[in-house]
This record gives structure tokens, C-alpha cells and sequence, in this order.
């Protein structure tokens, strides 16, 4: 079976999925694991076949002009995904506000630079199952185009 790993293009969400990758290339699968470009070197240092897909695009920079917003993410979970932490914070206009905050900031930096490389790498591999990091959600669409199933692994609560 091909199956592809998407990974965000921080080192750390990477270092989650190795073992998985590891597990499925040991069980006789071909494993590819697709980043940013900057991942690329971190991907081969794991034993791992890299796929570099799209360019560089630093998340974080969606703080730089916003120096209250990056001191709130040094402190703990972000808006909303600090709901699990207070459950009375979780209604509807707090995690829809929240979520559509994090669609507009760091899930499009993450995601619109890689998708169209991705998606034309998985039509041309044509890859049996694609397995995404949580927040990486051009896996989910890589997969839908070249017709492979396809899951979000969690790496949290």
C-alpha cells in the first residue's frame, strides 16, 4: 500500500508521526511524507523519504506585527483550543469566533502554500491512503482529488 504523511513544517508536529511512518514502511508499505520544504532536511534525518511541497511559509510570522497576540501563545493554547481547559468558555459564538480567527491566521499559512503541489504529487503517486496532521487539512483535500482514503491523526486532546 502507498501511503502518503502530510506534516506541518514545525519539527516537533513531525517528531509525532515518525513512528507511524516507521510502522507502516516496517510493515512493507511505501511511505512518503510530505512538508514544507524546510521540513525536508528533519524528514531524511528520520530515515524517511521527503516530498518538499510548496514553499516556505513561516506561521509564526502571523504574530509579528501583533506582539499581545504572541505573548497569548507563549502562555498556553490559543484561542479557541483553550475551550478544554475552561468548558464553560466553549459556546457556539466563542469556538466559531475562534475557529474562524485560526482559519484566517495560521491554518491558511500552513495549508495554501502546499496544497496545489500536494494535490498534483498525490494524483501522480497515486497513494492508496493519506494520513494528516490535525491542522495541515490540504492532506484531506490531496486525498478527495487522487481518490485515496484518508485520515486526520490527533497529536492532542
Amino acid at each position: 500500500m502507498r501511503v502518503v504523511l502530510v506534516a506541518g513544517a514545525e519539527k516537533t508536529v513531525f517528531q509525532y508521526l515518525a513512528p507511524l511512518a516507521w510502522a507502516l514502511r516496517t510493515a512493507g508499505h511505501e511511505v512518503r511524507v510530505a512538508a514544507q520544504p524546510r521540513l525536508a532536511e528533519v524528514i531524511t534525518q528520520a530515515g524517511l523519504t521527503a516530498v518538499p511541497v510548496g514553499r516556505d511559509l513561516e506561521h509564526w510570522r502571523i504574530t509579528a506585527h501583533r506582539p499581545e497576540q504572541l505573548e497569548e501563545i507563549r502562555e498556553g493554547v490559543m484561542v479557541p483550543y483553550d475551550a478544554f481547559d475552561a468548558p464553560d468558555r466553549a459556546t457556539w459564538e466563542y469556538l466559531r469566533d475562534g475557529y474562524a480567527e485560526a482559519a484566517r491566521g495560521g491554518h491558511r499559512v500552513n495549508n495554501v502554500p502546499i496544497v496545489s503541489d500536494l494535490v498534483e504529487f498525490a494524483c501522480q503517486w497515486q497513494p492508496d491512503l493519506v494520513l494528516w496532521d490535525p491542522m495541515i487539512y490540504a492532506g484531506a483535500i490531496a486525498a478527495e482529488a487522487c481518490g485515496a482514503a484518508h485520515g486526520r491523526v490527533l497529536f492532542c486532546v
